[in-house]
């Protein structure tokens, strides 16, 4: 699965409730804009060490974001193929 920057719509089926009636699709309500490259990006800061990277982020003030509900960090590893750096 994979998001880009925008309104995206998230699209529910085969869904049942606690009492295992069926609830109907839903592919039209639910919409939540995503702002990847947005600026709360630009505090953050990776630091390369022996062993290690030092992860730092400035937190953005509450007039800079009203409405932010919490911090999320995913680390990813890429294997490049050596004959194409790709």
């Amino acid at each position: 699965m994979s998001t880009g920057d925008g309104i995206n719509r998230i699209r529910v089926a085969n869904a049942r409730d606690l009492e295992h009636f069926e609830i109907p699709v839903e592919d039209q309500r639910f919409n939540v804009l995503v702002n990847a490259a947005g600026a709360l990006s630009s505090g953050f800061a990776a630091t390369p060490g022996l062993g290690k990277v030092q992860l730092e982020w400035q937190q953005p003030t509450a007039e800079e974001v009203s409405d932010l509900l919490g911090y999320e960090m995913y680390r990813y590893t890429v294997s490049l193929d050596p004959n194409t750096g790709q």
